[in-house]
């Protein structure tokens, strides 16, 4: 099986939050990649940034709010 985690890359995760966003993002983000995560959930969204933030450093996570179904 491909690796679909790769060191320096950009991973983009939508529903980041929870759930199997929330598993992805932290696997993404221990592999070595900058972690873009969006959520409408606020709350959760900023424990996980700060969480991953501490772990890999600040400049590496970004996390907004949106609601993808309003695309």
């Amino acid at each position: 099986m491909t690796e679909a985690f790769t060191r320096d890359g950009i991973a983009v995760i939508t529903g980041g939050a929870s759930g199997i966003g929330r598993a992805a993002a932290r696997r993404a983000a221990a592999a070595g990649m900058k972690v873009a995560i969006v959520d409408v959930n606020a709350e959760k969204l900023a424990l996980l940034s700060a969480e991953i933030g501490r772990a890999i450093g600040a400049d590496r996570v970004l996390a907004e709010i949106v609601d993808v179904a309003d695309f």
